[in-house]
């Protein structure tokens, strides 16, 4: 398997800890145009989103309403900076940019990328925004995703925001097919 091989199953983005190259082939490649060097240690390829290169960069997980963009493209979701998860334990001084977001927990990752799986973004969203903007948004992944998906989203909520989603679950209706028509009812 290639660099940029290597670089594209882990979402575009990777640290030189994630690949099996040398710097030498990096920098050649680099040189080449093939790949971008956006910060020291961290190699992505030119299309890559940079929601993702900014979670490489703060050695994070791309989560909350920022993976739910990612991931879902159609999703309404309102653009607040990049949301990134930290686990609990590391240290709080992240090296993160203007506007990002950090949450300190435990997020599942889709494979060995850095983007959060859809259902653990899902749930810190709806803790995460505002009430009237995660219920859109629930809305949304529920018409797509369905019940079973709210129902796995919820019990993750209810976790630490148990209120939250007792009122998420009488609020989210699958059947709505758009940001408007869930805002009006």
């Amino acid at each position: 398997m290639t660099i940029d091989e290597q670089i594209r199953r882990l979402g575009g983005v990777a640290r030189f800890a994630d690949l099996d190259a040398s710097r030498h082939q990096l920098k050649q490649l680099v040189s080449l145009g093939v790949l971008v060097q956006p910060a020291r240690g961290c190699y992505a390829l030119p299309d890559a989103p940079t929601a993702l290169i900014a979670a490489v960069r703060a050695n994070a997980t791309l989560s909350c309403v920022s993976a739910v963009a990612l991931t879902d493209p159609t999703a309404p979701v309102p653009s607040r900076g990049v949301h990134l998860s930290l686990p609990p334990h590391r240290g709080r001084r992240a090296r993160t940019g203007p506007g990002t977001r950090v949450h300190y927990e435990h997020v599942e990752r889709v494979g060995s990328s850095r983007l959060a799986t859809l259902e653990d973004a899902a749930a810190r969203a709806a803790q995460c925004q505002p009430y009237d903007d995660a219920v859109v948004v629930l809305d949304h992944l529920t018409h797509h995703h369905g019940p079973d998906f709210l129902e796995r989203v919820l019990r993750a909520v209810s976790v630490s925001r148990p209120s939250r989603a007792l009122a998420l679950r009488a609020d989210v209706d699958g059947r709505t097919r758009s940001p408007t028509e869930t805002r009006v009812r």
